[in-house]
């Protein structure tokens, strides 16, 4: 039951970026050592090559601006088990809402869950060292966090891998950080699959914000302008457009 893929997309640009990765590879590392990790990379050159044990690195080279769909469709795809989450690097989930979600997909009562209701706390810096000694949030005073959105649907997803792949993954036209979870809630829900939630908080690692950060990013308009031309379609048509997408095509060639 402990046999879960997290794929994570990574672009590291700064100290506490690496720092917030270190922390999530060794807390999922501590307590899911038969997960497989898929590292995937972007960049002009790698900044953790051979850095972690246990894990797969991807190493995409890249002039361009940090497209983080493609860099999750790419460690998603080389998944291998029937659990996959979707995991960004700065992210911290107690090991027994992990476990639920991985149980809840393997029962099949669910196609894909979020693994807390909504609300995501931004996590002081000063929490960080604790968190890494211990593995675990129980030193974090909620109260001293931020919270981030009440309403939030990125971070991290948990789902079935075939229906993940299947179904596109990441719409890889959004460039940058924004709207591209948005779209992908949204697209799940119309096509008619299970989408659950658990009810607990999503606890983010602060760090320095540049311009990979959303409130950061010159894309956020386009994205904005993609994420409602995809949330306009009916059903029909939405299963039309991903039949077209690269990824789908290819994971659909393989079956």
């Amino acid at each position: 039951m402990n046999k879960i893929s997290f794929a994570i997309g990574v672009y590291i640009e700064s100290e506490d970026r690496l720092s917030n990765l270190d922390m999530a590879v060794d807390n999922l590392l501590y307590h899911f050592p038969d997960s497989e990790i898929i590292l995937s990379e972007m960049d002009t050159t790698s900044k953790i090559s051979g850095r972690y044990k246990k894990i797969n690195h991807i190493f995409t080279q890249s002039n361009d601006f940090f497209c983080r769909v493609k860099a999750f469709n790419i460690a998603a795809y080389k998944s291998t088990n029937n659990v996959l989450s979707l995991y960004d690097a700065d992210v911290i989930i107690k090991n027994n809402i992990i476990q639920k979600c991985a149980d809840l997909i393997n029962e099949d009562k669910t196609d894909l869950i979020y693994p807390y209701n909504g609300y995501f706390y931004d996590v002081p810096k000063t929490y960080h060292s604790e968190i890494k000694k211990t593995k675990n949030l129980n030193s974090v005073d909620i109260e001293k966090c931020t919270l981030l959105s009440n309403q939030s649907v990125g971070g991290v997803v948990f789902g079935k891998r075939d229906i993940i792949l299947n179904n596109g993954c990441y719409h890889e036209n959004f460039l940058g950080p924004g709207y591209e979870d948005n779209e992908f809630y949204d697209r799940f829900v119309k096509l008619g699959f299970r989408v659950g939630r658990i009810n607990s908080n999503l606890f983010h690692m602060s760090h320095e914000r540049k311009e990979t950060s959303f409130d950061k990013s010159p894309y956020v308009n386009l994205n904005k302008n993609e994420y409602l031309r995809i949330h306009r379609m009916d059903k029909n048509s939405l299963r039309e457009e991903i039949n077209k997408w690269n990824l789908v095509r290819k994971f659909k060639s393989d079956l």
